[in-house]
C-alpha cells in the first residue's frame, strides 16, 4: 500500500478528506440557509459616521457606545447628508513643519426622515468627514433599494 507524500507547501484544507471543496461548500450552505442577507434592509446596519443605525426598515439613533436607543422613523423616504464643513489651522503654518498636517476640519452629518424627524451627529476631523460622505451614500443607497423592494401600495 503506497502512502500519499505530504507537501508542507500545499493548504492544510487540501490534505483532509474533501478538502478545500468541502470547506468553501460548507460557507455557501451556511450563506445560504442564513435568514438574513447582509445586505439587506433587515439587518443591522450601523452608520457610525451619521449617528444612525437602521434595522428592519427602521432608523434609530445611535449612542456614543454604538447601542441603538431611540427610533427616528421608517427608512422609506429619508435621506442623508453632510455639511461642507470649516477647516482652520490649529497652529500657524510658519510653527509647523507640514503646514497642511495641522488643518482642523468640523462639519455635521445629517439624516432626515419622510415625517421630518432629524439627527445630527457632529464630525470632527477630515477622516470623519470623508467616512460620512461615504456613509451618506451608502445610506441614500439603502434607502432606494427599499423603496424599489417594497413598493408603496396606493
Amino acid at each position: 500500500m503506497a502512502e500519499r507524500a505530504i507537501d508542507y507547501n500545499e493548504p492544510q484544507d487540501e490534505r483532509r478528506p474533501g478538502g478545500a471543496q468541502a470547506t468553501m461548500a460548507g460557507h455557501a450552505a451556511a450563506k445560504v440557509g442564513s435568514s438574513v442577507p447582509w445586505h439587506s434592509a433587515e439587518a443591522t446596519t450601523p452608520f457610525v459616521y451619521l449617528g444612525v443605525v437602521v434595522a428592519a426598515n427602521t432608523i434609530y439613533r445611535l449612542s456614543g457606545l454604538g447601542k441603538r436607543t431611540a427610533k427616528l422613523g421608517p427608512l422609506a423616504g429619508a435621506t442623508a447628508e453632510v455639511t461642507d464643513g470649516t477647516s482652520r489651522r490649529a497652529l500657524p503654518r510658519a510653527l509647523t513643519a507640514m503646514g497642511s498636517l495641522s488643518k482642523e476640519t468640523s462639519a455635521a452629518a445629517f439624516v432626515v426622515t419622510a415625517g421630518g424627524e432629524l439627527a445630527r451627529h457632529k464630525l470632527d476631523g477630515a477622516i470623519p468627514v470623508r467616512r460620512a460622505r461615504a456613509q451618506t451614500i451608502q445610506f441614500n443607497a439603502l434607502v432606494r433599494r427599499s423603496a424599489l423592494s417594497h413598493p408603496a401600495v396606493s
